[in-house]
């Protein structure tokens, strides 16, 4: 009599993950790299077995007691730990984007975007951890890309690497500059205000990255958390204590929709700025797709879980938490601050003394969030680089340079692009494209390609896999239309403006 596993306990594994999560099939036919793992067979005893003829080999379903992986000792974070440094990454500076894009679009434009987003970044991360599962051995979202790209996995390691190195750093150098200049009011103290404070962010997110281990970020990433939560929650009480923005201009009481204020009428507006064009209202949207960009660092936290089976409770808890804070932060700063008076980066509407303290709860947010994007980039480069290395002293100097030149090249990224909304728009556009969108679609397509070639029986029932592939169709013509193409010409042509009117 075949053994089979429940259909309903593995469909329900495939959302909420657990001991009956099912691994499917690899995409190439290489075994290398797996350990022994034991897999129980319809409540069977647990049996051991040799991985190679098991994960994606057999035409029974099979659930791994523990998911193969290449190096054992590497796998120390708890899911909540991870869960930790998916809110640092998720629950940062993007968050005082929201309302300026909200502004922009209108309310109901803007909950509608961020819902949306939302609700991808969740379907694809899913598939994602599918992917990892199948492949323990991916240690970035590089290893990812040349997965994807089969026989020509080495140009899409290269491809996926130059996107991923460039990808975000330079954005948390760009922001502790623009604070330092509102600070001083823009005042030169024998060198600008903006690079002197990029200086000092990056020196700062340097010193941070040294850690080498996810599970010490994971320590950081507990006091950004709560850093960033703090600075939103105060920005909301000096915003609403203050009546409004400083120096308000006031509206119109002919203003389309109003909300009354004390002492000034503020348009909070449901509908887009009527000085919005749509690629104003693009760029806002794509300020609000970054904040959902964190797949990309996705695979270097599951490769380091000790069970990657429980990665679904990290992301559940992880994006409540920054769903319920997007959300009502852009509403409720959008509301007392009004369309006229807003500002790209939101606390920037405070008082100075509100600002200063705001920007100093920020701070540990900005520089922990950045080093975990340096940490994760270098990890991929050492990993590369470590079997050309044999001394542990050797490897902690490679370490250093690959750190330092990281953070050199976040720090001239946010010179070229110093503008916060276009470095945004820009990097919305183009990483999020791949990195959220068009992976994930081809990853289902190639997973379900060689289920069906090993004869992997199906999670779901063959109305579901017609359904879920025009999802992934639409997901990967998003990714390449709305992303790539739509989002890179009103990045560059919002960019381009932005120098005009400064020259």
């Amino acid at each position: 009599m075949p053994l089979v596993v429940s259909s309903a306990a593995a469909r329900r594994a495939a959302i909420l993950g657990g001991r009956h999560t099912v691994v499917g099939a690899r995409l190439d036919d290489k075994q290398a790299g797996h350990e022994q793992v034991r897999v129980t067979l319809a409540g069977h005893p647990s049996l051991s077995n040799d991985a190679s003829s098991l994960v994606g080999g057999s035409e029974l379903p099979l659930v791994a007691d523990t998911v193969p992986s290449s190096s054992d000792e590497h796998r120390t974070c708890h899911w909540a730990e991870t869960a930790f440094l998916m809110m640092a990454e998720f629950v940062g500076f993007a968050i005082l984007s929201f309302p300026h894009a909200y502004a922009t679009m209108g309310w109901v434009l803007g909950l509608a975007a961020t819902l949306f987003v939302g609700l991808a970044y969740l379907y694809t991360s899913l598939v994602l951890w599918d992917l990892c599962l199948r492949h323990p051995e991916s240690k970035s979202v590089c290893d990812i890309g040349k997965i994807l790209c089969g026989k020509y996995g080495a140009s899409g390691l290269a491809f996926t690497a130059s996107l991923f190195v460039q990808n975000s750093i330079g954005i948390h150098v760009n922001l502790g500059g623009k604070f330092f200049q509102d600070i001083m009011n823009g005042k030169s103290v024998g060198i600008s205000p903006q690079i002197l404070g990029g200086l000092i962010a990056t020196f700062l997110c340097l010193l941070c990255s040294l850690p080498r281990t996810l599970k010490v970020m994971s320590r950081f990433a507990m006091a950004a958390v709560a850093s960033t939560i703090a600075c939103v929650v105060l920005a909301m009480v000096f915003i609403a204590k203050q009546g409004g923005p400083v120096n308000s201009s006031g509206q119109n009481e002919d203003s389309a929709i109003v909300a009354i204020a004390k002492d000034s009428t503020i348009v909070f507006s449901p509908w887009p700025s009527p000085d919005a064009n749509f690629r104003d209202i693009m760029v806002a949207f794509l300020g609000i797709a970054f904040a959902f960009i964190g797949q990309i660092t996705l695979p270097s936290f599951i490769s380091e879980m000790k069970d990657p089976r429980d990665f679904p409770k990290a992301l559940y808890l992880s994006s409540f938490v920054q769903y319920s804070l997007f959300i009502t932060f852009a509403v409720f700063m959008y509301k007392h601050i009004g369309l006229r008076d807003m500002t790209t980066i939101t606390i920037g509407s405070l008082g100075k003394t509100q600002l200063i303290i705001c920007f100093s709860l920020l701070l540990p947010s900005l520089i922990i969030l950045g080093s975990l994007y340096a940490t994760v980039t270098g990890l991929f480069i050492l990993n590369k680089l470590e079997s050309r290395i044999s001394k542990k002293r050797t490897k902690n100097i490679v370490w250093v340079v690959i750190i330092t030149l990281l953070w050199g090249l976040a720090f001239t990224i946010s010179q070229v692009i110093p503008q916060f909304d276009a470095l945004l728009a820009f990097v919305g556009a183009l990483f999020d494209g791949f990195f959220g969108w068009v992976y994930w679609g081809v990853a289902w397509f190639r997973m379900r390609q060689a289920d069906i070639r090993k004869r992997v029986p199906r999670v779901w029932g063959p109305k579901m896999d017609v359904m879920l592939g025009v999802v992934n169709m639409v997901i990967i013509l998003i990714g390449l239309g709305l992303f790539l193409g739509v989002g890179a010409w009103a990045s560059s042509t919002y960019l381009d403006d932005l120098e005009n009117n400064k020259n």
